[in-house]
């Protein structure tokens, strides 16, 4: 088994949004940019996804 784990490594998917959030929460000398697409999220949902960051 732990050959197996050694040969596929995990993989880890994070957030953007909740990984900007985490971020600018804990800093206040560095400025942060965001971007979102309309490709592949709908308007609205974006548009709620960057209402969250500001809180």
């Amino acid at each position: 088994m732990l050959a197996t784990l050694s040969m596929n490594p995990r993989i880890f998917n994070l957030d953007v949004m909740l990984t900007l959030a985490a971020v600018a929460r804990e800093t206040s000398h560095i400025g942060l940019i965001a971007t979102g697409s309309k490709t592949f999220n709908e308007p609205f949902n974006l548009a709620r996804q960057f209402k969250a960051l500001d809180v």
